[in-house]
C-alpha cells in the first residue's frame, strides 16, 4: 500500500476522500476533511493520510499531531479521532504499518487510533491489533454505546420508547415547542454559553470557543456533517443538543436544558422531544441509526453514569461495543524519547492521585 501524507487536500482529493467515506461502513463524520480546522483550533496540526492500492483509494485517516511541550518541532502523538477509515482488517493493518514508516512521522512519538468498528468486527480488529503490538489506552466501558434503529416508520420508532418518553414528547408538542437548527453566529454563541453553563454546573470541562466555532462554521452551520438543534418555546431557548451527522448514523454528542423553564412548563422532560426530533431530521437525511455515543445497560445506581444511562435506556437502544482506542509507540530511540517526554504528566497523574488518596486515608 502506498501511503500519502498531506498538510492540505486539493478540491479533487477532498471529493475523493468524501466519496470514499460515503461508501465505507466504518466511516465517522469526524473523519471528514471539514473537521480539520477544528483540530487546528484544538491545538493539533492536521495531517491528511491516504492509503492507495494502485489508483484506488483504500484507506483514509484525518490525524491531529499533538505538539510536544518540551521538544519544538516534535509531536507527542498522531491521533485519529474516530478513525482511520477502511473496509476491512488487512487493509487497516497495512495502512498503519505504512504510516508508521512514513517520513512525515519521523518526529512523531506514537500513533493513536479510535476507529468506528462495532461488536464482532471490533473484536476481530482488537485481536489483530494486539498481535501487531498495539495497546489499548481506553477501557471497554469507555467505548460501550447504544444504537437506535431509524429505519421503521416514525410512529413505530416512538412506539419502542418507554411510556414516560412518549408522554413527554406529546406534552412538548401540545405546548407548542419547536426544534430548529441553529444557523446564525449569534445563535451559536448563545448555544455555547448555555451549554458551558450546564457543563460547569455538573463539574464537566467547558468547551473552548475557538474549537466550537470552527465546528460551527465547518460542519454545523451548513448541516452536512453535524448540526446544533435548539428547542424553542416562542422566543425562549428551552434546550439544545449537538449532533454529528454521518452517512448512515447520527451521533448524539452534547446537550443542555433550562431546568427553571422546564419546571415552568410543568416539570417537562425536554430530552425526549429533542432527541426524537433529531432522529426524524436524520431519518429524512437517509440515516439508519442514532449512536448515543455512550450507553451501558443495567448500570447500578452507585455508578456515576447511572442517571445518563437510565435516561438513554428509555429509548430502547441496542447495546453495542465499539473498538476502544489503541496506541503504539513508534520504533526508534528518538521517537521513544519524544513520546516519553510528551506523556510524562499523563503517566505521573495516576500515581499522584493514588498518593493523595493514601495520604487522605492515613490522615483519617
Amino acid at each position: 500500500m502506498r501511503i500519502e501524507c498531506l498538510d492540505s487536500l486539493s478540491p479533487d482529493l477532498a471529493a475523493r476522500w468524501q466519496g470514499f467515506l460515503a461508501a465505507v461502513a466504518h466511516a465517522h463524520p469526524e473523519q471528514d476533511p471539514v473537521y480539520a480546522p477544528v483540530l487546528g483550533a484544538q491545538g493539533f496540526r492536521p495531517l491528511f493520510v491516504l492509503g492507495w492500492q494502485g489508483d484506488d483509494l483504500a484507506a483514509v485517516g484525518l490525524f491531529g499531531l499533538k505538539p510536544n511541550p518540551a521538544l519544538p518541532g516534535c509531536f507527542t502523538f498522531a491521533m485519529a479521532h474516530s478513525g482511520p477509515v477502511c473496509a476491512e482488517v488487512t487493509t487497516m493493518l497495512a495502512f498503519l504499518d505504512g504510516l508508521s514508516l512514513h517520513p512525515a512521522l519521523a518526529r512523531v512519538g506514537a500513533i493513536r487510533i479510535t476507529p468506528y468498528w462495532l461488536d464482532d468486527e471490533a473484536a476481530v480488529l482488537t485481536q489483530r491489533l494486539a498481535g501487531s503490538g498495539w495497546q489499548r489506552f481506553e477501557t471497554q466501558n469507555y467505548r460501550a454505546t447504544g444504537l437506535t434503529d431509524l429505519t421503521p416508520p416514525a410512529d413505530q420508532i416512538m412506539a419502542r420508547f418507554a411510556r414516560s418518553v412518549r408522554t413527554n414528547i406529546r406534552k412538548a408538542e401540545n405546548l407548542g415547542l419547536q426544534a430548529v437548527r441553529v444557523e446564525s453566529l449569534s445563535g451559536a454563541l448563545t448555544f455555547l454559553a448555555r451549554l458551558n453553563d450546564h457543563r460547569a454546573a455538573r463539574g464537566l470541562r467547558r468547551i473552548g470557543e475557538a474549537a466550537f466555532l470552527a465546528s460551527f462554521r465547518q460542519a454545523y452551520q451548513a448541516g452536512e456533517r453535524g448540526f446544533l438543534l435548539a428547542v424553542m418555546q416562542a422566543d425562549r431557548l428551552v434546550s439544545g443538543a449537538t449532533f454529528h451527522l454521518g452517512w448512515e448514523t447520527i451521533h448524539f454528542m452534547n446537550s443542555f436544558h433550562d431546568e427553571a423553564l422546564a419546571r415552568e412548563l410543568g416539570n417537562l422532560r425536554i430530552a425526549p422531544f429533542q432527541v426524537y426530533q433529531a432522529m426524524l431530521l436524520a431519518k429524512a437525511r437517509g440515516c439508519r441509526w442514532l449512536d448515543w455515543e455512550g450507553y451501558r445497560p443495567g448500570v447500578p445506581e452507585s455508578d456515576p453514569h447511572y442517571r445518563i444511562n437510565r435516561y438513554k435506556e428509555d429509548f430502547a437502544p441496542l447495546a453495542v461495543q465499539r473498538l476502544p482506542g489503541h496506541g503504539k509507540v513508534l520504533a526508534g530511540a528518538l521517537r521513544g524519547a519524544i513520546h516519553a517526554s510528551g506523556t510524562a504528566k499523563e503517566r505521573v497523574r495516576p500515581w499522584l492521585k493514588t498518593l493523595l488518596r493514601r495520604g487522605r486515608n492515613f490522615g483519617d
